[in-house]
């Protein structure tokens, strides 16, 4: 059997989610798929687990690795796909059975270069995140849509397993995770509109997205993690460089540059904002941002005067970019958007 869609699934420490995960990707209605399951490194049961699944349907196919971190996982299961699609699911996760077909009508149908559908929410106990709202991650538009439009970027989620691409683009322009680094979701996700003409909008709830106590996807406030952010933009920027963008989509990449830095500067230690500012200094002395827009230019130069954003300053833009996970908390940091705390009403008003 030649398959149509190859999905990736990094697993490390999920012995416990890791049937559920696997048993709704072989309960797919489209039957040509290949899961690429990449055990990096999990000191749990989950290789047993991986074993019997690969012996009991040869869909399955498992690679053993050293720890390396979710970036590098899904690289390696993108090294060895062979369908013409890929998609990626989180092995704590789990798909509805008519995602991959519904994924693939999509790309066939509209020409798109990669495709985005919605997440349901599901909670694995009462009362687990009761404030996070599965309207938060709606699909913000329906269709097709271009690319590279500021309010289709700026208001897509950056999360790949609510996604399906296309092999072969991702090959031919090199696009992987970086490694290593916190926030690899936002290097692959802007690195695909960059050097993609549209996006479909599938507004069905094809992902099942599991919120679990302790299952938190929120970084804490380190400085790591903010450093992070930076240097994944400036992997962006050399990945531009490389393709021969760097000119062409510059508006694009400092208006991005400037959110996520200002975000990067909100979720890190007082103390080391100024570290940070002087980070984004050398590369923004690599590119002319003076001739960016006026607002993009003031966000600029806050962040080389190491100023986080302020509440509202562009909320209305990010929508739900990079949507996290958070545990039962019942402060003002259960919904985070790029890193920053928000509240519902904060939010919705």
């Amino acid at each position: 059997m030649t398959p149509r869609v190859s999905i990736i699934v990094p697993v490390y420490r999920t012995e416990q989610f890791l049937r559920r995960c696997l048993d709704s990707l072989l309960a797919q209605t489209l039957r040509e798929i290949e899961v690429i399951c990449v055990d990096d490194g999990s000191p749990d049961g989950s290789a047993g687990i991986l074993a019997a699944y690969a012996a009991r349907d040869g869909r399955v196919s498992v690679i053993r690795q050293a720890n390396a971190g979710q970036g590098a996982a899904r690289n390696v299961g993108l090294a060895a796909a062979r369908a013409p699609y890929v998609m990626f699911c989180d092995s704590d996760d789990a798909y509805r059975p008519e995602a991959c077909a519904r994924m693939v009508a999509a790309l066939e149908e509209s020409g798109a270069d990669f495709a985005r559908c919605g997440i349901e929410l599901v909670r694995d106990a009462a009362g687990v995140c009761p404030s996070v709202d599965e309207r938060y991650l709606d699909v913000p538009f329906s269709g097709l849509k271009v690319a590279l439009a500021p309010r289709v970027v700026l208001t897509t989620d950056v999360c790949p397993p609510n996604k399906i691409f296309r092999l072969e683009r991702l090959r031919r322009y090199g696009i992987g995770f970086p490694v290593g680094l916190v926030h690899e979701d936002v290097g692959f996700y802007v690195k695909c509109c960059l050097t993609s003409e549209t996006i479909a909008f599938v507004d069905e709830r094809l992902y099942r997205y599991y919120l679990r106590d302790g299952g938190t996807m929120g970084n804490a406030r380190t400085e790591k993690s903010a450093a992070d952010y930076l240097a994944v933009l400036a992997d962006v920027h050399s990945f531009m460089e490389r393709q021969g963008l760097a000119d062409a989509k510059r508006a694009l990449f400092l208006r991005l540059y400037a959110q996520f830095a200002q975000v990067a500067l909100q979720d890190a230690p007082v103390e080391s904002r100024r570290r940070l500012a002087a980070e984004a200094r050398r590369l923004l002395e690599r590119v002319p941002w003076q001739t960016a827009h006026s607002l993009t230019r003031r966000r600029i130069q806050a962040v080389l005067r190491g100023e986080p954003c302020r509440y509202g300053t562009f909320r209305d833009s990010l929508g739900p970019l990079a949507w996290r996970k958070v545990t039962d908390r019942p402060d003002r940091h259960e919904v985070r958007i790029l890193g920053i705390p928000i509240t519902r009403e904060r939010y919705r008003d």
